[in-house]
């Protein structure tokens, strides 16, 4: 689900906090909501 149908507290498609060697490969999400990151790394 994408969109405005999507509820508010839908944001990006992957976030990650305080994560070492973190390896990612072929990720197809997208955020739920337009101006939202599709990636959020933090720490």
């Amino acid at each position: 689900m994408r969109g405005d149908a999507s509820p508010d507290y839908f944001g990006s498609a992957l976030k990650t906090r305080n994560v070492a060697d973190f390896e990612l490969e072929h990720f197809k999400g997208k955020a739920a909501h337009a101006g939202k990151r599709d990636i959020v790394t933090e720490g």
